[in-house]
């Protein structure tokens, strides 16, 4: 789970726990791009695992229900587009997931009752705070993800860090993974999603 490495989604998690952003009313996640076709695992399994895990170190809570709907372009039974939606205690997020849109989009939109905050991760300004002040763009250090996920891995080993992408996240991913997966063959029906539980 790269992504929870990300200096801005790090920002966006801060904003949320501290309530800089009030009320977390709805989210909007978009990755999209023109994809290379394939023929193994379907666009929310590409996809998916990297907005999910997003959303579960931010918000850190699962989602009540789920639903999701999909079309296959180019491969019967594998859904090259894909939109999820998912129900929280108080939030509700839509995902688009996409290997058929015309331009990269890596998006993450956070829309609360005092603020909105958004990461465009395509864009030199990953971060941008909404509010009634105007626009806001946090300073964010300059640091490749994948460059402290490696770090944060050598701290575990050396008993200096809990893990951040542990057993527990992962658990909890696959298992609103597999209840989208659910409501892919059910056509978009909403499916509970269960409490995670950890061996």
């Amino acid at each position: 789970h790269l992504l929870v490495f990300h200096p801005a989604v790090e920002r966006m998690r801060e904003l949320v726990s501290t309530g800089s952003l009030g009320t977390l009313h709805t989210i909007r996640a978009t990755r999209a791009n023109m994809g290379r076709h394939r023929r193994d695992e379907n666009v929310l399994w590409s996809f998916g695992p990297h907005d999910l895990s997003m959303l579960d170190y931010i918000l850190g809570e699962q989602p009540m229900t789920v639903s999701a709907r999909g079309q296959c372009v180019h491969e019967p039974g594998i859904e090259d587009v894909v939109f999820v939606t998912l129900r929280y205690a108080d939030a509700m997020a839509h995902l688009h997931l996409s290997r058929h849109h015309p331009r990269k989009e890596r998006v993450l939109t956070l829309v609360g009752s005092e603020q909105t905050v958004e990461l465009d991760d395509v864009s030199d300004e990953k971060l941008r705070l909404y509010g009634a002040a105007g626009v806001h763009i946090p300073a964010l250090a300059p640091v490749e993800p994948l460059q402290r996920q490696f770090a944060h891995f050598l701290a575990c080993i050396a008993g200096e860090a809990a893990p951040r992408a542990d057993i527990a996240s992962a658990i909890r991913i696959l298992t609103v993974l597999a209840a989208a997966q659910r409501s892919l063959v059910l056509d978009g029906a909403p499916v509970p999603v269960q409490p995670a539980e950890v061996p």
